[in-house]
């Protein structure tokens, strides 16, 4: 089992934060599997301003999660080399 340690949005760090949100769609640039812990890390600034060349900022919130279900494409519309996967929060850190 690993821990995948990876930058979030602020709004979807928040949705999570609040129990909206228990799933994940990312890269499978880390080898996702069942099993596996992640660790939200939230940005202060969202994709399209660090697209633009803002720096990689964090708040220091972080969230903890189990993955339960990983679903590989290419299926289902998903792509190859994308993943969904089901998570549950185990942890919330305010800082």
């Amino acid at each position: 089992m690993r821990n995948h340690k990876v930058k979030t949005d602020p709004h979807l760090f928040r949705m999570t934060w609040a129990g909206m949100r228990n799933f994940e769609i990312r890269r499978d640039d880390r080898g996702y599997r069942l099993g596996d812990t992640m660790t939200l890390r939230e940005t202060v600034r969202d994709d399209a301003e660090l697209a633009e060349g803002e720096s990689h900022d964090f708040t220091g919130r972080m969230i903890k999660l189990n993955i339960d279900y990983v679903l590989l494409g290419p299926v289902y519309g998903l792509m190859n080399g994308w993943v969904i996967m089901s998570t549950t929060v185990t942890e919330l850190i305010d800082v």
